[in-house]
């Protein structure tokens, strides 16, 4: 967010119509809350607007919150919910059919002449 309202609001009426699927808006929810009502957004515009930016981790620090901002946009950008991992049933990540391939030590991979 800049310090300037219809600054704020241009930026966003620009970029909400194209194909991000994020727009993360630093500010509080009542100067959100008023662009939104001005821009009047779809409701596929506003699914892919997040304010205020970041997940609720308890962050106070800069460099907190700029670890929170980042996990949401992995979270969005991923199709998570940024849950906690010990609630999840299904596996991490998805299983892929992989040959086995030979493995190759340092050494081998250095042509050494005899």
């Amino acid at each position: 967010m800049t310090h300037n309202y219809f600054d704020d609001y241009n930026i966003i009426k620009f970029l909400l119509p194209t194909k991000i699927s994020y727009l993360g808006v630093m500010g509080s929810k009542n100067r959100i809350a008023k662009i939104i009502e001005d821009l009047n957004p779809t409701k596929t515009q506003l699914e892919k607007l997040y304010s205020p930016i970041g997940l609720d981790i308890g962050a106070d620090t800069p460099a907190e919150i700029a670890n929170s901002i980042i996990s949401e946009i992995q979270a969005v950008s991923s199709k998570r919910n940024a849950s906690f991992l010990k609630y999840r049933s299904q596996p991490l990540h998805q299983k892929y059919d992989v040959q086995q391939k030979q493995v190759i030590t340092p050494k081998q991979r250095l042509k050494v002449e005899d």
